[in-house]
């Protein structure tokens, strides 16, 4: 009796049954965004993730990385390798990578560095306190190693404080140097040669010059959205961090 025929029960179904690369592009829609996901407790807001060209409900679309194991680790791989994660070198990220999944932590692809000076809440780089420097370096070391692009954003000081005893411009330029300069030696060291570094330091000549001297292999000088803020230049339209 000719008929249709039923489905091969090893058949995959559902999402599945999709190919891998309309998979792929159904992760990006619901777990990609354009802008930088900030390394702050917590992790992931809900009104992080949608990615302004598409209207979406934010509270619905992590629901895809529970499906299935499988639906999970191809989910988890554009998740963590296609979004830019933001780290700010402030004390209160010490613990930030602690959050993550060893596993995850090697899924970052795309890694943008803060280092900011003059903005309070911000605080000191975190490499200030001698305590905190290992632990730091220690697990910052995989994610750089993992890398395929690292962007540096630098605030270098540029005026003297106002209140009493404080230090000179040019005291706050050096010290400023010398918190700096363990973290590019560690990203110098760690980075793979394959991955792509950008600066953005306003083109600061201190900064400049020591990024230049700690990065040999080579870097790109870029303008990015975050640095057209901290260094007040005006916002933009284009697409970047």
């Amino acid at each position: 009796m000719l008929g249709i025929q039923p489905l091969h029960p090893t058949q995959p179904t559902g999402l599945l049954g999709v190919p891998l690369e309309i998979r792929l592009e159904i992760y990006r829609y619901l777990l990609t965004r354009r802008e930088p996901i900030e390394l702050q407790p917590p992790i992931f807001y809900c009104d992080q993730w949608p990615n302004k060209d598409y209207p979406l409900n934010t509270k619905r679309h992590p629901v895809v990385l529970l499906v299935s194991r499988q639906l999970s680790e191809e989910a988890l791989n554009v998740l963590y390798g296609e979004n830019v994660f933001e780290f700010s070198l402030n004390r209160s990220s010490q613990t930030i990578f602690s959050q993550f999944a060893p596993a995850n932590r090697q899924r970052i692809r795309r890694l943008q560095l803060l280092a900011y000076h003059g903005i309070p809440f911000y605080g000191s780089l975190l490499h200030s306190d001698p305590h905190i420097v290992p632990p730091i370096l220690e697990s910052l070391a995989p994610i750089l190693a993992s890398l395929r692009r690292l962007y540096i954003v630098a605030q270098q000081p540029l005026k003297a404080r106002t209140f009493d005893n404080a230090p000179t411009l040019e005291q706050e330029v050096h010290e400023w140097l010398t918190e700096l300069k363990p973290v590019l030696e560690c990203v110098n060291q760690y980075v793979s040669s394959r991955a792509t570094i950008e600066v953005d330091d306003n083109d600061m000549e201190e900064t400049s010059e020591l990024i230049k001297k700690c990065l040999p292999n080579g870097y790109r000088k870029v303008r990015t959205r975050i640095g057209d803020i901290i260094f007040e230049r005006g916002l933009r339209r284009d697409d970047g961090c």
